[in-house]
This record gives C-alpha cells, structure tokens and sequence, in this order.
C-alpha cells in the first residue's frame, strides 16, 4: 500500500503530471460548452430536458461521455452532472436519469434510460457493456444488436 502511495505521489510531483493537474484545475467545473459541444441532434435532446431546470444549461464535466464498439458509436448523459435549479425536473429519489443513444446511419437514437445513481458504459474486447448502479445494486446489460439486453455478468466469450 505504501508503494502505491509512493508511486502516485511520484506521478503527480512531475512536471507533466503538474501540468496536466494545472490544465484540469483551469478549467470550470460547470459549463455551457460541455451541452454546446455536442452534436446538433443531441445538443437538442439535452436543452430540452434542461429547459425545466430554470436555469441556463450548463453540466460538469462528464455529463457525456461517448464510447465505441461493435461497429457502433455510443453517448451517455448523466443527468446528475447538469446544472439544474429545479432538481426535481431530473432526479427522483431513485437517482437521476441517464439516458445512452447510439449513433447509426439515421443520426442518433435512444437506447436506454434510466433513473439510477450511476451508469457506466464500457468496452469488454469490443463488446459494449452497460453497469447500471441503483442503491446496493448494480445491474449489467450488454449491447444485442438494436438494443442493450440484462446479463448476469459482461465479459467476451
């Protein structure tokens, strides 16, 4: 463990981690580019859902996080990240929502939602995987063809 300790504390001393560390630090936690950024089509998708929040969009960073695989490309929105006034407009007691489309040759179409504490998308050797974390439990659904299906566990077979 004192390793570890060691070894990160090595990283962030040198002048590229100080750098990289000064980069992250000088940017705002919550911005309007982080929504204005996306495509056009989403962009859309995402000033809607804001628009109850009565306040102007912005989100922290990580509100979108995009993913590839399987020949797809993949976006998840973490609703919990949006600057929101009026929180209500997009958490429950349950979590808040997050919503993953994936892009096809028609633009971008919803494949998921959900109000959860937290979604993770990865890519287990080129299969999409989707961990959906409400409370204690966490559920797993891996990407089918048109749609994300529950799985026990997401590993390539």
């Amino acid at each position: 463990m004192r390793a570890i300790a060691l070894v990160l504390l090595t990283i962030l001393l040198t002048p590229d981690g100080a750098a990289a560390r000064a980069g992250f630090a000088d940017e705002p936690p919550r911005a309007p580019y982080h929504i204005d950024n996306l495509p056009q089509e989403l962009r859309r998708v995402v000033r809607s859902r804001a628009a109850s929040c009565g306040n102007e969009p912005s989100a922290q960073h990580l509100f979108s996080v995009s993913i590839g695989g399987e020949g797809r490309e993949f976006m998840s929105f973490h609703y919990d990240k949006l600057t929101c006034t009026n929180r209500a407009a997009v958490c429950r007691s349950g979590g808040c929502l997050h919503e993953v489309f994936v892009r096809s040759g028609r633009g971008w179409s919803p494949v998921f939602q959900a109000y959860a504490d937290e979604t993770t998308l990865s890519n287990d050797g080129g299969r999409i995987c989707l961990a959906v974390r409400k409370g204690w439990t966490t559920e797993t659904y891996s990407w089918a063809r048109n749609g994300f299906s529950p799985v026990i566990e997401c590993r390539r077979r």
